[in-house]
């Protein structure tokens, strides 16, 4: 029987040794033998290790340990304080492992027993080693790795070499441990099991090839990785079934051992009491039958709660499988979104701004600076929308540049003309003479805060007035605190309702309104403000109308940064700058900003082509696209930094930056401008890094 229950171990049929292990008990003690009895506990805790039962699992672990220390047996002491050990391990307490093993191990060693001294060693090395003691976790290995290989014991090579790879990798030798990590993966399947051995070597394979660069091979041994996890999860799930029943069957056990107990303990006490009155036996037989009839209506009862955790554990992973293939495909979607969005406003903008700085189009300077405007809203609309989890953890990035106030309100004015004739209003604008006609700040934020609030105000008013208000708090030198407020008579919000439309997806239920939208305008206005340091305030009432107002601070500009970049003309004149990008709208845009300010431009369609560019012309900077056809820019990046190592590169994107930051840095490029972009900044950067150049050409 314990031979049938050693096998479903290895085998992996954990809920098997479980149940076997109960009936080997109870034949075990029937007769007489402890040894065996406690044995099967042994095995029980180790299967309920497996199963991450880990109060079980001490359970059975500590009951087979107080048996050992009682018989005085050596081998068995160790035995117990290298499961416990184990069982620490797995529950990643890698300070409580390390006393048990470090009392194993002599222990072990002094009955020679090899097997049991090398499990110890490999524990502790693996526990200094997730410790960051690399010196004692290499110490450890090599005595396990002495032992199993004087017993020629194949049982641990798996483990073994996962671990060598492990300790190599950490001791920055990728190479090595990739070797380690192809034989622990060959050896696992060879034997064609699948646990988190195998699904560790996977990853701790995929991880040492991304360090060696060789991130295609990476990419598709992360995928095996991926695959596996999945039928890891499928198994875990099984072994959670497994679990429940298990646990049902010891519960079900322990209670029968109490109820043996009480029995046994009555009829010791029955022998005492045969000279008692028969009606105190009688009384005493009527108890013991209405304390079975609870023990059976208990038991039904737990039988029942049973069965419904289990159905409720299956809804549950169904819903968790769902809801990580939903948040997989919104990460994707948004990704996807952002970069296909942002390639087309790059064009719009870029056009509009070179537009504007062409002086034969005078006449329609109002015009173009409505367009940019309404693009350069849209862009910000779609980087919050598409972010919304960066308003969460409030990560924007504040753009300060300078701006006029009355030009950015004449232009929210103009953007909502339709919307104004359609529902009859009339939009007023009040900005006290007292604010500077130049500040600094977040135009793109003020001009989606103040869009949202009076695109807000519009829905919800018919021949109405709407007025955007803008006076100083306080001003001094440097600094101006400006008060807004944007003031309708439309329909008014309930007291009771005045909290819930700054939610996401909420939005004031009228009989009179069919209102469209996301109802994440309010949500957008909130949350910018706070990352402002800012708050909305509300004033409302039904049938009269709302009041939304907050309080901004800006700087006072005194130089524009423009004029400071025309007045650096002399170094971007005659520059010559290679663009590598394989849109044609983009190259266009790109190449009139440059030639427009100066610069002489070539253009590379894709990444061989500036590659081949780079070896036979001689460029002052080089403009570098990173999604491209063929080589990408990060790949062409590294190929250029092979023989040139001193011109500056500067990655052209429209990928969000936090996701390759690190990747685009590290192949050689010096900088990064986010498409779409304002030209000022852009020329800015342009500037910084031919600036760096030439600090560098003339040894400063």
């Amino acid at each position: 029987m314990q031979d049938r229950t050693d096998k479903s171990l290895f085998e992996g049929k954990y809920d098997s040794v479980i149940l076997t292990s109960i009936d080997n008990i109870r034949f075990a003690e029937h007769i007489g033998d402890n040894e065996a009895a406690f044995y099967s506990r042994y095995m029980m805790g180790a299967a309920f290790i497996y199963l991450k039962d880990f109060k079980n699992a001490h359970d059975y672990a500590d009951a087979y340990l107080e048996y050992a220390e009682q018989s005085k047996d050596e081998f068995k002491i160790a035995r117990a304080y290298n499961l416990i050990g184990a069982l620490y391990l797995t529950e990643k307490k890698y300070d409580s492992a390390l006393p048990f093993l470090k009392k194993a191990l002599p222990l072990s060693l002094k009955r020679k027993d090899t097997l049991e001294a090398s499990m110890a060693y490999y524990n502790l090395s693996e526990s200094y080693l997730n410790k960051g003691d690399m010196q004692k976790a290499q110490l450890y290995f090599t005595k396990a790795e002495e032992g199993i290989e004087a017993m020629a014991f194949k049982g641990l090579t798996t483990e073994m070499n996962l671990l060598q790879g492990k300790l190599k990798l950490t001791s920055n030798k990728p190479r090595d441990a990739i070797e380690n990590f192809k034989k622990a993966i060959a050896f696992a399947e060879a034997g064609n099991y699948i646990d988190d051995i195998l699904i560790e070597a996977y990853k701790e394979y995929s991880s040492a090839l991304y360090e060696t660069g060789d991130f295609k091979q990476a990419f598709l041994i992360r995928k095996k990785f991926d695959s596996l996890t999945q039928i890891q999860f499928e198994k875990e799930k099984l072994m959670a079934t497994q679990n429940a029943a298990a646990q049902f069957s010891v519960n079900e056990y322990k209670k029968q051992a109490h109820q043996a107990e009480l029995e046994k303990k009555l009829l010791s006490e029955k022998g005492l009491l045969n000279n008692i009155l028969l009606s105190f036996f009688i009384s005493a037989a009527i108890l013991m039958g209405i304390f079975l009839v609870i023990l059976y209506i208990s038991h039904r009862g737990r039988k029942k709660l049973t069965l419904t955790l289990k159905e409720k554990n299956q809804q549950y992973l169904k819903a968790k499988e769902k809801s990580e293939k939903l948040a997989l495909a919104k990460s994707k979607f948004f990704s996807t979104v952002s970069h296909e969005l942002r390639t087309p406003l790059y064009g719009v903008i870029g056009l509009s701004s070179v537009l504007l700085e062409d002086e034969s189009l005078k006449n329609h300077q109002a015009d173009l600076k409505n367009l940019k405007f309404s693009a350069d809203y849209l862009l910000a609309l779609i980087n919050d929308v598409l972010q919304i989890s960066k308003l969460e953890s409030n990560t924007l990035e504040e753009v300060r540049v300078p701006f006029d106030l009355r030009e950015l309100a004449q232009s929210i004015v103009s953007s909502f003309q339709y919307a104004l004739v359609q529902n009859k209003n009339k939009l007023y604008v009040e900005i006290s003479e007292n604010i500077p006609n130049t500040i600094v700040g977040d135009r793109v934020r003020l001009s989606q805060i103040l869009m949202n609030l009076v695109g807000n105000a519009i829905k919800f008013t018919t021949n109405g007035n709407i007025c955007i208000s803008a006076r100083e708090e306080s001003i001094s030198e440097n600094e101006v605190t400006i008060h807004f407020s944007i003031q309708d008579n439309g329909i008014g919000i309930p007291r009771e309702k005045q909290k819930a439309i700054f939610e996401e997806f909420q939005q004031v239920d009228s009989e009179d309104f069919k209102v469209q939208g996301t109802g994440l305008g309010l949500t957008i206005v909130k949350k910018l403000l706070e990352a402002s340091n800012s708050s909305i305030n509300l004033q409302s009432e039904p049938g009269k109308g709302s009041t939304f107002s907050f309080t901004l601070k800006f700087e006072i500009l005194k130089h524009l940064l423009k004029d400071k970049i025309l007045g650096d003309n002399n170094i971007l004149n005659d520059k010559k700058i290679l663009v590598v990008d394989d849109n044609r709208i983009n190259q266009i845009v790109t190449k009139k900003i440059l030639e427009n300010h100066g610069m002489i431009c070539g253009i590379a369609e894709n990444g061989d082509i500036a590659i081949e560019k780079m070896r036979t012309e001689i460029f002052d900077l080089v403009l570098m696209d990173i999604n491209m056809p063929g080589k990408d820019g990060i790949e062409t990046t590294k190929e250029i930094r092979k023989f040139n190592k001193t011109t500056p590169i500067v990655a052209l994107t429209a990928i969000e930056v936090e996701e390759m930051q690190n990747k685009i840095l590290a192949s050689g490029m010096d900088d990064i401008i986010v498409k779409p972009y304002d030209t000022d900044k852009f020329l800015k950067i342009i500037l910084n890094n031919l600036l760096k150049e030439e600090h560098v050409a003339y040894g400063l």
